[in-house]
């Protein structure tokens, strides 16, 4: 993309005619010249950024790059920042993407819950792990993730539409309930993708990764020239079928096997409801709760009697064994950790009995959506409650953006998903997710703290905080504690840390439980 569309004098009104310039004239012209150059920064100019560097062009600022690995291979994430409402867009390349040979991209909108909470609803992680299989098996191209949640409506109102869409028993999909609630189908906005690009360099024409052509449209209404669609097709689940149908109905190219009839249902009666304050946290508006299917960890799963007899028969109609350990669970299921061998399985063939029957089963937790007034953040709250007559474990999870991608060190991702097994395992619980990167600093300053380390301005995050003026825990035990006493009223739960460090760490935390009447009985921890 051209980094300015050319003027010349006569095009331009402002400008008037041509006259020879006398001297006093040539310098105001040289001097204006050199103003400009000095304060616009030159395409490209996000590739060779230092660390005292702040390359922008219109509101849009680099932050600068990173190396990332993931199981795609080595990638480089360039994060990107607007100066006027502070929200980010991430930029994963591979390869030289300034060359003008044609460039294969995803515009991929970030999605909470199947990259975060490992949702399987929905197939936005599988689109974008696809794009970056794609992209490395080419070799060069480049993922623009966009923190446009709920096609640009905001988690709350995704929310709200997947709750309006649960009570119906999917008689009213997605695109109605954004009618109903005054939303246009589609909200998301791609105008920043043209600074990105500029401070970036690109100005190949582009492949596209979509399934949507309305995106391809909007990239064409802003200049980008599209040379080619390359379509993402995933393969159906039964708890994000009727998601994909609904976008095949609505104009998205999905393909013949792209949906499925095979549309399961939800484990109990959703009611609607609508927003409303916390009597006892009124700095927190109830915006929605419904079921959200979460995919179990890697071969562990939690059957009922019957599930785990029909699992026995899968067993004795092959040869390999399925089940590597069972444990009998207090409110009368069982927990069941696969073999390799089974795993293995399941890998070569996604469509095998053995998969088919472990993608049926995930857990079920009820999603609750808190909008803070206080800081104009969405806190989520995943519930379970197998048994009601127990002391609820409780886990504070804080993300990096980053994790949300297919890292190959997969440890706080783990860490998320130890937690929600052992709230399954235990019967009753909460995991309350953090919206805010990095013990509450925000995306910007984790961004810039990796950065000051990676280039070895800082030995570790603790000394790139102090060198940002940054304390190493910013976030808000007040709105936590608050929404953990909503959750809890009877004021006695189990923390789970991850390690017994956690505890003198936590204190400030711990200290405002108390003081609210919450009873801390014992932890579990991760490590």
């Amino acid at each position: 993309m051209d980094s300015a569309p050319s003027v010349t004098p006569g095009d331009d009104p402002f400008v008037g005619p041509i006259v020879p310039l006398n001297g006093d004239a040539r310098k105001l012209v040289d001097r204006t010249r050199e103003i400009l150059h000095r304060t616009i920064h030159e395409p490209g100019s996000a590739f060779t950024q230092d660390i005292a560097d702040s390359p922008t062009r219109g509101a849009t600022v680099s932050l600068g790059s990173l190396t990332l690995e993931l199981k795609q291979g080595t990638f480089r994430a360039h994060a990107f920042e607007s100066l006027t409402d502070r929200s980010h867009i991430i930029a994963l390349s591979k390869g030289d993407i300034t060359t003008e040979d044609p460039l294969l991209i995803r515009v991929h909108s970030e999605c909470i819950t199947s990259e975060t909470l490992g949702g399987c609803d929905c197939d936005c992680v599988e689109q974008l792990e696809g794009a970056l299989q794609a992209i490395a098996d080419e070799g060069r191209g480049v993922v623009f993730y966009l923190r446009q949640e709920g096609r640009g409506a905001g988690y709350s109102l995704k929310g709200r539409d997947r709750m309006m869409v649960c009570a119906s028993e999917n008689e009213v999909e997605t695109f109605e309930a954004y009618k109903e609630l005054g939303l246009a189908p589609d909200e998301r906005r791609y105008e920043r993708l043209r600074d990105v690009s500029y401070l970036l360099g690109i100005q190949a024409p582009l492949k596209v990764m979509t399934n949507n052509p309305d995106k391809i449209a909007g990239l064409e209404s802003l200049g980008f020239v599209v040379e080619d669609r390359r379509p993402l097709t995933i393969d159906p689940n039964p708890h994000n079928a009727y998601y994909l149908n609904t976008k095949g109905q609505n104009g998205h190219m999905l393909g013949e096997n792209g949906t499925s009839s095979t549309v399961a249902g939800y484990p109990w009666k959703v009611e609607t409801f609508a927003p409303h304050r916390l009597p006892d946290a009124l700095r927190f508006s109830h915006n929605a709760s419904y079921p959200l299917p979460i995919r179990p960890m890697e071969g562990a799963l939690v059957l009922s009697p019957e599930d785990f007899y029909a699992l026995q028969d899968l067993q004795a109609e092959g040869e390999a064994p399925l089940v590597h350990s069972v444990e009998g669970l207090s409110f009368g299921k069982f927990r069941v950790q696969l073999t390799e061998a089974a795993l293995k399985m399941m890998q070569e063939d996604p469509k095998s009995s053995l998969a088919q029957f472990v993608g049926h089963r995930p857990h079920w937790f009820n999603d609750h959506i808190y909008h803070d007034s206080v800081t104009g953040l969405d806190f989520v709250a995943l519930t379970y409650a197998e048994r009601d007559d127990i002391v609820p474990l409780v886990r504070v999870h804080s993300e990096n953006l980053l994790d949300r991608f297919p890292l190959a060190d997969e440890d706080e991702t783990t860490k998320y998903q130890q937690s929600i097994d052992a709230i399954v395992s235990h019967g009753r619980g909460m995991l309350l997710l953090y919206p805010e990167d990095g013990r509450g600093k925000g995306f910007s300053s984790t961004f810039l703290e990796r950065r000051l380390v990676e280039e070895g301005h800082a030995t570790n995050s603790t000394e790139a905080s102090q060198m940002l003026g940054l304390g190493d825990d910013r976030r808000d035990y007040d709105a936590l504690a608050q929404l953990i006493l909503h959750h809890c009223p009877e004021g006695r739960i189990r923390l789970i840390f991850t390690s017994q460090a956690s505890i003198e760490r936590k204190k400030p935390f711990l200290d405002l439980l108390k003081e609210l009447g919450v009873d801390v009985e014992g932890y579990e921890f991760l490590q």
